[in-house]
């Protein structure tokens, strides 16, 4: 979420976000890393999301390569974010914890 908020939008800049990714996948990662991560990430996407203007949501873009508006890129980026909290509230109760 971080790199959608903070990073440009250009062919070059996403190839080379998806190496890092990669790079960045093949470690592991601690528990406190990730929430560090996480957090992060989050705190990104609220910032940005309500800065946004018109213009810029119109702005068309290329979304795993469809074309699509910046907003339609946010829906997508807000689905996600539903999807993984669904994720997450399973298995904080299959763990016997309480979810959020």
């Amino acid at each position: 979420m971080l790199w959608l908020a903070e990073s440009e939008r250009t062919p070059e800049a996403e190839t080379a976000r998806r190496n890092a990714l990669v790079n960045e996948r093949n470690t592991q990662a601690s528990k406190p890393e990730l929430t560090v991560r996480l957090q992060a990430s989050l705190a990104a996407v609220r910032k940005t999301l309500p800065e946004l203007r018109q213009s810029i949501l119109d702005r068309e873009t290329t979304v795993f390569g469809k074309p699509s508006s910046t907003r339609g890129y946010y829906i997508l980026l807000n689905e996600n974010l539903a999807i993984k909290l669904g994720q997450l509230i399973v298995y904080a109760s299959l763990n016997g914890l309480t979810p959020p």
